[in-house]
């Protein structure tokens, strides 16, 4: 279940739903909205924080964190070649 969490962020992202420093939803706010368990949310937000695609500031939220770096591990993909065109 947390996979289409985090595809559902990844096209967001690709789609342009999501800008870089967007926040999230809360989890609470997330998993009541979507009625899918907290533990789901948290794993797709934690994965999705590994890819880099997000990060989380305490006490704030989480915010999409798009970088047109060559490191980031989905640089070479369309969609992030799209991004920035």
């Amino acid at each position: 279940m947390y996979k289409q969490l985090i595809w559902s962020v990844t096209n967001g992202i690709e789609r342009k739903d999501f800008k870089n420093g967007d926040r999230l939803p809360s989890i609470n706010k997330f998993s009541s909205h979507h009625q899918i368990s907290r533990a789901t949310v948290e794993a797709g937000y934690l994965e999705l924080g590994k890819l880099g695609l997000i990060s989380k500031s305490h006490g704030k939220g989480h915010f999409i964190v798009v970088k047109n770096h060559p490191d980031h591990p989905f640089a070479h993909t369309q969609m992030f070649k799209s991004l920035y065109d």
